[in-house]
């Protein structure tokens, strides 16, 4: 029987552009996506806005006296950006190639620059997270470091039920613990997969994935200075206002600490009185790149202080003359790049994808939606009069969020 060249259908191709996505995204696989359909699948629009709730806090009441206290949620507003995807000319020759051929050369080459588009959307938002452990520029050999990452997310309170943990981490720090742990007894199946793949698999807790789109960041610069709160009393809320800081600028994603301001284990706090301390300094995000004045600076941090009630989170206000420690240290890190691997729970960050419109008037359109992994991709082709050419698009539109980023941990190195 001869060998008969069926024609590539618009349906063909999303269906495997969805396939290949799914294949080579990798942070998307973690994160939360329950939240796709309040946009809603049909005419979310860029700019469209959603509110995610944060369940309320309360504080505890000892004894039978009653003390009813307000149930307020707070929200976090998520709203949809511009969509992404790549366009493409193919001819009418190329059309007529075996659907295997024609996936094999264009669609799947086509699908990676948006799966890495994605991912890297994910790994960018690593400037909204405070929690650090590591020490930057140096990329971590024990498995130790990672395990503080667990620590600190228990600390910060992130639910530990259930498979819902993972740690990903870019290939250099991949080899290095992959190295690092070759001579340690450890369960002889995670071993054997480990040692066949070169990839950390499951552990600790943890699904362990590669990723080349994690972030590399690079700390701002007060070397040799010695920065310190400055104001009479003190401070709290989303910005500290210091001293020292002569010439030093910060960078956003920039992570500090403040002398005896300690974390609050969460929901330890009792009706007017003061939650119980970690022990450990608490760790805020710096929001925006900020410059010294003088010899002032103004850090704005996330998240916000507060002191009182039940959404306290550290033990005291930032005292007057409280040394500012970056990434751990007075002045040691100024100017450093380091990778900013992520250990998280999936609630830490939100993926939502929505099906964009198939508009009339096509050469050829379809739109494939995988409900089980949320992915929703449009292909289009349409006629140009003016050029007479071909023009095709693969699209995709989607947003990527952090709305608790006390759920996650950067593994800096």
């Amino acid at each position: 029987m001869a060998n008969t060249l069926l024609p590539v259908h618009a349906q063909d191709i999303t269906d495997t552009a969805v396939v290949s996505f799914k294949n080579h995204c990798v942070l998307a696989r973690y994160v939360d996506r329950q939240y796709d359909k309040l946009w809603g699948q049909a005419g979310a629009k860029r700019g469209t806005t959603i509110n995610l709730r944060y369940p309320p806090q309360y504080e505890l009441r000892r004894g039978n006296r009653a003390s009813p206290q307000a149930s307020v949620e707070t929200y976090f507003p998520v709203t949809l950006g511009e969509p992404i995807g790549v366009d493409m000319d193919f001819t009418s020759q190329e059309l007529l190639l075996t659907v295997d051929d024609f996936m094999n050369r264009f669609v799947k080459k086509g699908t990676l620059p948006v799966a890495n588009g994605v991912d890297s959307d994910i790994a960018a938002l690593y400037k909204k997270v405070p929690n650090f452990s590591g020490v930057p520029g140096t990329v971590p050999t024990s498995i130790e470091t990672y395990l503080e990452a667990t620590t600190i997310l228990a600390r910060n309170g992130a639910p530990v039920e259930g498979d819902e943990w993972a740690m990903v981490i870019d290939y250099k720090s991949n080899q290095k613990i992959i190295n690092a742990l070759i001579a340690q007894q450890n369960p002889q199946g995670a071993i054997s997969r480990q040692w066949e793949s070169a990839r950390m698999v499951s552990a600790m807790g943890y699904k362990w994935s590669q990723d080349q789109n994690i972030k590399i960041h690079t700390v701002g610069d007060w070397t040799g200075l010695t920065v310190l709160a400055n104001a009479a009393t003190a401070q709290t809320g989303s910005s500290i206002v210091c001293d020292g800081a002569t010439a030093a600028t910060l960078k956003e994603g920039d992570i500090v600490t403040f002398a005896n301001t300690r974390s609050i284990k969460p929901n330890t706090v009792p009706l007017n009185g003061s939650g119980e301390s970690t022990g450990e300094l608490k760790q805020f995000v710096v929001t925006a790149d900020t410059d010294a004045v003088g010899a002032a600076i103004t850090i704005p941090i996330s998240p916000s202080i507060v002191t009182t009630g039940a959404y306290q989170n550290v033990t005291q206000g930032v005292a007057d003359n409280s040394a500012v420690l970056l990434f751990g240290h007075a002045n040691s890190y100024s100017a450093l790049t380091s990778r900013q691997n992520l250990a998280f729970n999936k609630g830490a960050f939100v993926l939502g994808m929505v099906d964009l419109p198939l508009p009339g008037g096509m050469d050829m359109s379809a739109r494939t939606t995988d409900e089980d992994a949320k992915v929703s991709m449009r292909f289009l082709r349409g006629f140009d009069i003016t050029e007479n050419t071909f023009i095709s698009r693969l699209d995709l539109l989607h947003v990527a969020a952090c709305p608790r980023p006390e759920f996650c941990v950067r593994v800096v190195g």
